[in-house]
């Protein structure tokens, strides 16, 4: 079973099964802005990366969500997750609305998830 401590020191999401760190998402939060950025993702554990990263990308939306937050994503590997549906399958209430590279020069390589208030 999954367990996912939010480590607000190093800024990231740190996703364990009992007894060791699988994988980690760093993030940048903006208190002020109320908006949290996905940096980037990375598999600690390599047996089943792809399986932690979804896990975790699931467990931070949800965190994301609860705190009422905006997203912003610039990680690869949450972007790969969001457009294959996986991130936001058990959150159904987030409504997504990414803005791509090629429809909107101005977000600089970034794509956001409007998370409801």
């Amino acid at each position: 079973m999954y367990t996912m401590l939010n480590n607000q020191e190093s800024s990231k999401y740190d996703l364990y099964l009992p007894g060791k760190l699988v994988a980690a998402l760093h993030y940048k939060l903006e208190a002020e802005e109320s908006e949290i950025m996905l940096i980037y993702c990375e598999a600690i554990e390599t047996e089943e990366a792809a399986h932690h990263c979804t896990e975790l990308m699931r467990l931070a939306a949800e965190d994301v969500k609860s705190r009422r937050l905006k997203l912003t994503i610039t990680c690869p590997i949450a972007l790969k997750f969001m457009e294959m549906g996986k991130i936001c399958r058990s959150t159904a209430a987030v409504s997504s609305r990414m803005v791509h590279d090629d429809q909107v020069s101005s977000a600089a390589g970034q794509n956001q998830l409007n998370v409801p208030q």
